[in-house]
């Protein structure tokens, strides 16, 4: 009788034993990684890869690796830590779930693609671009055209697109005096948005539509505050009397601000800027979609002031 119990002891501690290693298995090999380094794993191709979750599994290209899937995975992580999309890191597991289906739409949605959720040619495409983006400005302050196109890119304000939030968390059914704080992952380029039927009115640190794109995109390309606050001027310079205009001035006419994205040899200009009169709409062109020069915006409507970038 001893020896009965005490092998039915035995076995029950083996078992115990057995089942506590392969529970300790288990947790290690399903712990959770939520790295943005997608340096980590190999880029997939935008020519012949994708990957997307068709409602009950995961649907992928023939030759679209588990690593591959892995850096879109993290390159979405990356793009979530920046701001630029908001939602909850994902996992990267290798296998393209329901959570990776999500966070791609909002990142298609902020870059202007087709929301789709498929992780396909144009999304792997303009994640490269994303991922590529430097805005350094040189040591001697100078800001190039490629910083500026790069931000544009980056936050999605193509040409018709239009000045929008991303997260409403403080939205209140009157906008225009909604005082927005300054965030990353605040504003984005898209299609407009509305608020109790009235389009939103998005600021800058409390500079509205025009003047608050222009104040948005230039802080992000130089990496720090543009409008001067307390006295405080420190790499910015204010010219109430402009002779000439250099790619990333920010002009102010009366009533309207706009972004100078190019110069050429003659001082014709490129602008960026957002048209305040038509819901926040985003123009890649002409000064208020009519000058070039800087002399034409002084004949047309007159010159308040540039804020020109000088240097960190």
């Amino acid at each position: 009788m001893k020896n009965n119990f005490r092998r039915i002891v035995s076995i029950i501690l083996a078992l115990t034993v057995i089942t506590g290693v392969f529970s300790i298995n288990f947790v290690s090999s399903s712990a959770a990684n939520y790295t943005s380094n997608y340096k980590n794993y190999s880029a997939p191709s935008d020519s012949g890869d994708y990957a997307y979750w068709n409602g009950k599994k995961v649907v992928k290209a023939s030759g679209t690796t588990v690593s591959e899937i892995k850096w879109m995975q993290s390159s979405l992580n990356s793009l979530i830590d920046k701001g630029i999309i908001s939602c909850k890191k994902l996992d990267v597991d290798g296998s393209f779930g329901p959570a990776s289906a999500a966070a791609t739409k909002k990142f298609q949605a902020a870059m202007g693609l087709t929301q789709d959720s498929s992780f396909g040619p144009a999304s792997i495409k303009k994640m490269k671009s994303v991922l590529s983006t430097k805005s350094d400005i040189s040591s001697n302050g100078k800001v190039t055209t490629s910083a500026i196109q790069s931000i544009l890119n980056k936050y999605g304000y193509a040409d018709g697109k239009y000045w929008t939030l991303k997260e409403t968390n403080n939205t209140k059914s009157d906008c225009s005096k909604v005082k927005y704080t300054r965030s990353a992952n605040l504003y984005a380029g898209g299609n407009k948005a509305t608020v109790s039927g009235n389009y939103k009115s998005f600021n800058y640190e409390n500079q509205w539509e025009c003047h608050g794109f222009a104040c948005y995109v230039m802080a992000k390309v130089t990496g720090t505050d543009v409008i001067p606050r307390n006295g405080n001027t420190t790499n910015w310079t204010k010219i109430t009397k402009p002779t000439s205009l250099k790619v990333g001035d920010i002009v102010r006419a009366p009533g309207h601000t706009a972004v100078v994205l190019s110069v050429d040899s003659n001082g014709n200009c490129t602008f960026a800027e957002c048209w305040g009169s038509v819901n926040s709409q985003i123009n890649i062109g002409k000064f208020n979609n009519k000058c070039t020069t800087l002399s034409s915006i002084k004949n047309n409507y007159g010159v308040e002031y540039v804020y020109r970038y000088t240097g960190k």
